[in-house]
């Protein structure tokens, strides 16, 4: 897995998962409220449209995406195996 690290003002996010090598997002520009939805649909767009190289997270209806926010993390999953999480974490000042 690979592990993305992005730094926000005085925050660090942290973007890793399988997909996380797949997705080209200006991470930096979005609050995980935006990222909410705006994953749920380009996941499920990677997922329809990558049939052979992610042919395990689709059943007969399709891609089944579900983004769990958990106040400074959101959770990417999809037929109950994470996808991608992205972590928000305060920079300390000293």
């Amino acid at each position: 897995m690979t592990t993305k690290v992005v730094k926000i003002d005085n925050k660090v996010r942290m973007i890793t998962g399988k997909l996380a090598p797949h997705l080209e997002i200006q991470w930096e520009h979005y609050t995980l409220a935006e990222l909410q939805s705006l994953l749920e649909t380009v996941v499920r767009f990677e997922i329809e449209h990558n049939f052979r190289r992610h042919k395990d997270y689709k059943d007969s209806k399709g891609a089944n995406i579900q983004v769990f926010n958990d106040a400074n993390e959101l959770k990417v999953t999809s037929l109950k195996d994470e996808l991608l999480i992205i972590h928000d974490s305060q920079i300390d000042s000293q």
